[in-house]
């Protein structure tokens, strides 16, 4: 299935109209549940991507052809010697630091923000554990954005929420990449 907006936009308007058939298919009630429940999640991935939501997107094979290490290798390098983890982590830091300052010069934020984390991973035979690659871009990223002066804090005050989503593509199709959407809540109650 195409996954753009309107073709996901339509399914889920025929669906919810009890039009249980998708490309000739006859669907029973709970098949097209969870038809519409992928199809509506599928739907807030594009919104996010379609958002227009201020982005960051860091790109390069920076860690074992990866982008970034995950926590479970920054608690390895902390194993080794504490300074080694300090560097880790200020590394990857700094280059989360130049990509912010390049692409979103003098941007400060006026309202709580929620960050939208996509990963974009080559598919080399086996998978990262989700959370502690998250843990650890996140970590990074949200101090970061405190130092370029996006935020001035990363609390719970100014960084509400975070979402992440993870997409494996074959290695030919060039290097992994993280694209972090940035989106401001203007009525947070």
């Amino acid at each position: 299935m195409n996954y753009d907006l309107f073709e996901v936009t339509k399914t889920l308007n025929n669906i919810r109209r009890n039009d249980y058939s998708v490309n000739d298919y006859k669907l029973c009630k709970s098949e097209a549940d969870v038809l519409i429940a992928l199809l509506e999640e599928k739907k807030k991935q594009l919104d996010i991507a379609n958002s227009g939501f201020p982005k960051v997107i860091i790109a390069g094979n920076y860690f074992d052809g990866k982008t970034f290490p995950s926590l479970n290798n920054l608690i390895a390098a902390y194993g080794k010697h504490p300074k080694a983890g300090n560097e880790m982590k200020r590394k990857y830091q700094r280059i989360c630091n130049d990509e912010i300052r390049m692409q979103l010069p003098e941007y400060q934020v006026k309202n709580p923000v929620i960050l939208h984390y996509r990963y974009i991973e080559p598919r080399d035979g086996h998978y990262r554990d989700f959370p502690n690659v998250h843990a650890f871009c996140s970590k990074v990223f949200c101090d970061a954005l405190q130092d370029c002066g996006v935020i001035p804090n990363d609390n719970p005050n100014y960084l509400l929420n975070e979402t992440h989503d993870f997409f494996y593509l074959p290695e030919k199709w060039g290097e992994p990449y993280i694209e972090i959407y940035i989106e401001e809540v203007k009525n947070n109650v």
